[in-house]
């Protein structure tokens, strides 16, 4: 199957208000700055949601806890497992008091007499793993699911060995047993966290935990198991349905979905993503003009050569199906720039719509720009502020 490792993308020709993509990767849009801006906004305005949404308190316990979540992941990645173990505890008993400490704080405190001043010093007996999910399941009603508890336990029992008995170190066993249960409750957390108690967790820390979960993947086979025996189920369905799946190349697991475009042209297009890991590419399977025969072609902007007659040809002309309907007919709007690569002149008419010849992004329709009126897979309403893929908007107006 076709599989990308490595784009490069085409130069932009140099000129008034034209970017330069050569250092352009996947998924990284021209638009970035104008996107970091947006999402310094967004995060002020998720701030003060969270702000109106949750206690001091909770907010206190929720960076204290995703601190030592990401004190855990960095352990891991030394293969410092005794220590991200510890840590790793930490963290989930913390966040498992969330939602006591946001009823009230003092669901969190152990006795009878118990004062506010010394609660917000930190001089107070708190309650325990298995107080804190009696109160959870009794006073909140927000119990924890039983699969979900026993998970937690075995962490908490590696934990008590590393910190209460003296060992002279794991067996090379011990720590794969260690890390495939550290990934089962790494994956457990980020799904209590994010899926039902997201209420609680959203905006940058929802962006938080999905940045977490990420990492987690990219340098944790046992992590990407534990996410991998979740989706599993679906993975069948999808395959009772007709649909390709391989090994994703980034997490190694046999969860890479090849998604087929409706895109009612001559070649197919497929944009494949890994279920576990979320990595994505494209590739078409195309036939060669010249000698009739099937070929994969990925993504980047170097000319398509046949595999099998090695005849070079451009890819704009190789896809462009608007002179083939229209002979002789001028068309303005192509070559259309690509939003998501950052291509100037890659998109051209194809099938139902309009195919960029270099990242293979489909769209049914193009967006032209107010500011100097090229057509673009998508401009926006601020075209004339942000520009688009040839232009960097109008000087004279800011964001």
């Amino acid at each position: 199957m076709c599989e990308l490792h490595e784009v490069v993308f085409p130069e932009v020709q140099a000129g008034p208000g034209r970017r330069s993509a050569d250092t352009l990767q996947p998924g990284y849009h021209w638009y970035a700055a104008y996107a970091a801006r947006l999402n310094r906004k967004e995060d002020k305005m998720s701030r003060r949601e969270e702000m109106d949404a949750l206690s001091p308190e909770a907010e206190a316990l929720i960076d204290n806890g995703l601190g030592f979540l990401d004190k855990a992941r960095s352990e891991l990645d030394r293969c410092d497992y005794r220590f991200s173990v510890v840590s790793f505890w930490t963290a989930v008993e913390l966040l498992l008091k969330v939602p006591l400490v946001q009823e009230h704080w003092t669901l969190v405190c152990n006795g009878k007499k118990i004062a506010r001043k010394d609660f917000l010093t930190g001089d107070f007996q708190s309650v325990t793993y298995s107080e804190t999910l009696e109160r959870l399941g009794n006073i909140l009603e927000k119990p924890l699911r039983k699969e979900t508890a026993l998970i937690f336990d075995r962490v908490r029992r590696h934990r008590n060995r590393v910190v209460h008995f003296y060992h002279d170190g794991f067996s090379s066993a011990e720590h794969d047993d260690i890390l495939s249960e550290q990934g089962d409750a790494w994956f457990a957390l980020n799904r209590l966290l994010r899926d039902e108690w997201k209420e609680l967790f959203r905006g940058r820390l929802a962006r938080r935990l999905a940045r977490n979960e990420t990492q987690l993947l990219a340098g944790n086979r046992f992590y990407a198991t534990a996410k991998y025996k979740h989706v599993s189920h679906k993975l069948d369905t999808l395959r009772q349905d007709g649909l390709n799946i391989s090994q994703c190349t980034n997490c190694q697991e046999t969860a890479m979905v090849h998604w087929p475009m409706e895109t009612g042209g001559t070649h197919r297009v497929f944009h494949p993503e890994c279920r576990v890991c979320s990595y994505h590419y494209a590739y078409a399977l195309v036939t060669c003009p010249q000698c009739g025969r099937g070929d994969c072609l990925g993504q980047g902007s170097a000319p398509y050569k046949c595999e099998f007659c090695a005849e070079p040809q451009e890819r704009y002309p190789f896809f462009d199906e608007g002179s083939e309907h229209s002979p002789g007919v001028e068309d303005s709007s192509h070559p259309a720039g690509c939003y998501k690569c950052g291509s100037s002149q890659s998109v051209c008419q194809f099938g139902t719509g309009h195919l960029c010849t270099v990242c293979f992004e489909f769209v049914s329709e193009l967006e032209i720009c107010n500011y100097c009126g090229h057509a673009d897979t998508f401009v926006g309403g601020l075209g004339e502020i942000t520009g688009c893929t040839a232009c960097k908007g109008d000087p004279t107006l800011d964001l």
